[in-house]
């Protein structure tokens, strides 16, 4: 008898390959803070290998090369384990056109909750912002819809994956566009959460699919789905995603606990 799809989820494989478990391997955020004599607060996103969204409907990534930023890897997929992720909010009062990109937002927030920074003028009230003290994101005036040019939101709500590649000793750090937010939720919660899993327990196979605005603009957005693993099944050994989801609870402390850890922030697809 054939095993059926829902039957295979639920039998584990065989572990990832993944070198952060080797003995003696293990690296994390505090251990380099501690070698560089830096607080791991400051040093947040900026350990982190970074992904490229593509632009005008690219079916590759680009992930950066540490060796040689100039010449970045090319890949039509990611994949690895998902071991955290991050809502994150990030508002520029310059488009990306007239900064050439690469600059730090005005004001973002490392948990899609508080936001920190200096926000402007609300055109609506004629509030002056006090960029010295925090704000509840979703009360803010460019968190709302309209209050960009194009209709959107002028403060830009992105999601940062933080995938966990076999032989990598740190994950690479994915920051989703607004329009990949979806494609995400429908998979953590559908083919994970609805069957008893997490992201930490499973390895995610990460594409891209080419959309199009009601403007005509293309663009490319993230799929996702679960990669088989060695021997069959989906599921890691439960002791491998024991240790992966305490390996992300405190990546994500450290990303989420100093608002200097957005410093310079990659501007994402406006779509």
């Amino acid at each position: 008898m054939s095993m059926k799809k829902d039957d295979a989820l639920s039998v584990p494989g065989e572990a990832y390959p993944l070198a952060v478990m080797e003995p003696g391997a293990a690296l994390d955020i505090a251990t380099i803070a501690a070698e560089l004599g830096e607080d791991a607060g400051t040093l947040g996103q900026t350990l982190f290998t970074r992904v490229k969204m593509p632009s005008g409907g690219s079916p590759a990534f680009e992930i950066e090369n540490p060796d040689d930023p100039s010449d970045p890897e090319v890949a039509k997929t990611i994949t690895g384990v998902i071991v955290a992720h991050q809502a994150v909010n990030v508002y520029w009062s310059k488009p990306m056109e007239e900064t050439g990109g690469g600059t730090s937002p005005d004001c973002s927030s490392p948990d899609g909750v508080t936001g920190h920074g200096d926000r402007g003028v609300n055109e609506v009230t004629g509030e002056v912002d006090d960029a010295q003290l925090p704000h509840d994101c979703a009360s803010c005036w460019l968190n709302e819809f309209g209050s960009a040019a194009d209709g959107g939101k002028a403060c830009k709500n992105v999601r940062n994956l933080y995938v966990l590649r076999a032989g990598d000793l740190l994950p690479l750090l994915l920051p989703l566009p607004p329009t990949s937010l979806k494609a995400w939720r429908t998979f953590a919660v559908k083919s994970l959460m609805a069957r008893g899993r997490h992201w930490t327990g499973v390895v995610t196979r990460i594409g891209l699919e080419a959309a199009q605005s009601a403007s005509g603009i293309k663009y490319s957005r993230a799929t996702f789905a679960l990669e088989a693993l060695p021997g069959g099944g989906y599921e890691l050994p439960r002791e491998q995603q024991a240790w992966l989801k305490e390996y992300g609870v405190g990546l994500l402390a450290v990303v989420t606990d100093d608002p200097s850890a957005l410093a310079v922030t990659a501007e994402t697809e406006p779509y």
